[in-house]
């Protein structure tokens, strides 16, 4: 608990805290969540005719 204290009066005595994780890995994740929008609309296209061609082949069998 001592730790803690410690980050108490530093954040009290009004010192900069840093958070722990870099600007470098902001601007990674973002890469990656601007990458997954872009490919996201192709792969939801691709479930959703996957499903649907599914969903016929099983009724075709039925008949």
């Amino acid at each position: 608990m001592r730790l803690f204290d410690r980050e108490i009066e530093r954040l009290e005595d009004g010192e900069n805290y840093q958070l722990p994780i870099t600007n470098y890995q902001l601007s990674s994740i973002n890469c990656q969540l601007s990458t997954i929008q872009k490919i996201w609309p192709v792969l939801n296209i691709g479930v959703n005719k996957f499903v649907q061609l599914y969903l016929q082949g099983l009724v075709a069998s039925r008949t």
